[in-house]
């Protein structure tokens, strides 16, 4: 199966998280949707995050998993501040190419 095959050679964007210094957790694979799901920790934050494999494209979607009251009285900084280091890191990956943000 090519989606259990790009896990299993290291290929998670996870690692690559890791290697910036941003704890995640362990990913939850998802088979019948070809997707896997883990949450990062971020100074006092925590994000979701949803892989999919889209074929040549994989998919990251992301969205601020932090209590309520943190996301409301802290603003967005630290979602920005984390997309824009998720952003570097995987730019910095070479097994990663073209990267594509939308919102």
């Amino acid at each position: 199966h090519r989606f259990r095959n790009f896990l299993l050679h290291g290929r998670q964007p996870q690692k690559t998280l890791r290697s910036v210094g941003v704890d995640s957790s362990t990913p939850s694979l998802d088979v019948e949707h070809d997707s896997w799901e883990f949450y990062a920790e971020w100074p006092g934050r925590k994000f979701w995050l949803l892989v999919t494999d889209m074929g040549e494209k994989k998919l990251i979607q992301t969205e601020d998993a932090s209590p309520l009251l943190k996301r409301i009285f802290s603003g967005n900084a630290a979602y920005v501040e984390f997309l824009g280091t998720l952003h570097s890191a995987i730019s910095s990956d070479p097994r990663f190419n073209a990267l594509e943000w939308v919102s």
